[in-house]
């Protein structure tokens, strides 16, 4: 596995993910209208030029991509996708994760957060197993299959916390 910095000629392959049905119960919620090319470029360029994203390789072929977006929490947010669905299953996202968190540590991020929809079982076991915390589920809820599900906030902080004196 190879991860690389994510350039604007990834946008393509980022767009196809993205409307991919497929993936749609990973991330997006129903209903979700395809984007096209002109109307996800500025948002791509944007995530390139304000967060930190990185693509993943295996066998020369992208499979997914990773990184960390800010917001206004105390942590960042990360993503991953592996989209190529040989690929999972095999270690790929844990290994992903591993190099994000190591790549965090050595740009001093005190950690990562990320959102799993509360269906999700498998991304929430994930996500515990590599020892992250589910700190709060959200009062917003996405709708999928007709059911009312919560987005679950996980975190993993990497420094300890300084108690005052």
């Amino acid at each position: 596995m190879h991860i690389r910095p994510a350039t604007p000629d990834d946008a393509d392959q980022v767009l196809s993910w993205l409307n991919d049905k497929s993936l749609w119960a990973v991330d997006n919620p129903d209903p979700y209208q395809p984007l096209t090319l002109d109307g996800f470029i500025q948002q791509w360029l944007y995530m390139l030029n304000h967060h930190r994203v990185w693509m993943i390789e295996r066998s020369e072929k992208v499979i997914g991509q990773l990184g960390w977006v800010f917001h206004q929490a105390t942590l960042p947010e990360l993503f991953i996708t592996v989209a190529d669905e040989e690929n999972r299953g095999i270690g790929v996202g844990r290994a992903a994760l591993q190099w994000l968190e190591e790549r965090a540590r050595r740009e001093g991020v005190g950690g990562l957060a990320a959102q799993v929809l509360g269906n999700n079982q498998v991304g929430k076991a994930f996500f515990e197993r590599m020892g992250f915390t589910m700190v709060e589920a959200s009062a917003d809820r996405v709708i999928r299959d007709n059911q009312l599900y919560p987005l679950l906030r996980f975190e993993k902080t990497f420094f300890p916390k300084r108690q005052m004196a």
